[in-house]
């Protein structure tokens, strides 16, 4: 059953219009089989009948706010990487976006959409992502792939060699 837990009025091309925010518990289906419980926020038009999910709404002011809660609820409960510590990770390296993706083998736009919350990695790219918070991992997983990475890499106008000698360095100043 919805849990009332506010009131709100949206205007929209000169019109104003009332809505009751309700939350209630919904499962999810993350990937094809991860299934999670979590709260849901909706706007319901006002006079409408709040136990009806066809006069639910996702909260105008912020569509993806449902979508928001499932990833991190997702991440935490499997212990993925949130998008700011993959952000912190990939700062302290000091690794810019497009780098970054040519380390894990990721399109940048896929990357840049997790970096930035817009997209739940998948298990293979979480895995890889970890490597971010391992430089000398990230560089023994780079060694044997040094002549695809660096052709790749030039056609990229990135130097590889500069690249792994800079986690090198941070690697020797950890130590």
């Amino acid at each position: 059953m919805p849990k009332i837990i506010g009131h709100t009025t949206y205007s929209f091309d000169e019109q104003s219009f009332d809505f009751t925010i309700i939350e209630l518990r919904e499962t999810v289906t993350i990937g094809s089989l991860d299934a999670l419980e979590n709260t849901h926020r909706y706007w319901v038009p006002a006079g409408k009948d709040l136990a009806d999910p066809t006069t639910y709404i996702e909260p105008i002011t912020n569509p993806d706010y449902n979508l928001d809660a499932d990833y991190q609820l997702y991440r935490q409960q499997y212990n993925f990487l949130s998008p700011a510590a993959i952000k912190a990770a990939r700062q302290y390296l000091d690794l810019s976006v497009p780098t970054t993706a040519l380390l894990l083998d990721m399109p940048e736009e896929v990357f840049l959409a997790i970096e930035n919350g817009d997209l739940l990695q998948s298990l293979e790219q979480e895995i890889n992502l970890r490597f971010l918070q391992h430089p000398q991992q990230l560089l023994a997983s780079i060694r044997p792939y040094q002549d695809l990475l660096t052709q790749r890499a030039a056609r990229m106008h990135i130097d590889l060699d500069d690249v792994c000698q800079q986690l090198s360095q941070k690697i020797a100043d950890n130590d």
